[in-house]
């Protein structure tokens, strides 16, 4: 998984001592175990959550943690991932 990219989309504050921190440490532990690349993103909105999923499919993310049970509708093409707007 070295040079793995693994993605956080957080539905709120990475400091909320709850569902959302323990996602954020948990990215923590893939980077140190694992030396993937992070990144994270906390959205305040049901779109800033969609146009941050989708920008992080358009960034080639490895893998995707989100912290919601609600994801965007999404469109997987042969070779190619695509995401249709809204």
């Amino acid at each position: 998984m070295a040079h793995s990219k693994v993605a956080l989309l957080a539905p709120g504050p990475i400091s909320d001592a709850g569902g959302d921190s323990g996602a954020y440490e948990g990215l923590l532990r893939i980077r140190a175990s694992l030396g993937a690349r992070i990144s994270q993103v906390e959205t305040k909105t049901s779109a800033e959550f969609d146009e941050a999923f989708r920008d992080y499919i358009a960034s080639a993310r490895d893998s995707i943690v989100a912290g919601t049970l609600r994801v965007p509708r999404v469109e997987f093409a042969r070779d190619t991932i695509t995401a249709p707007p809204g």
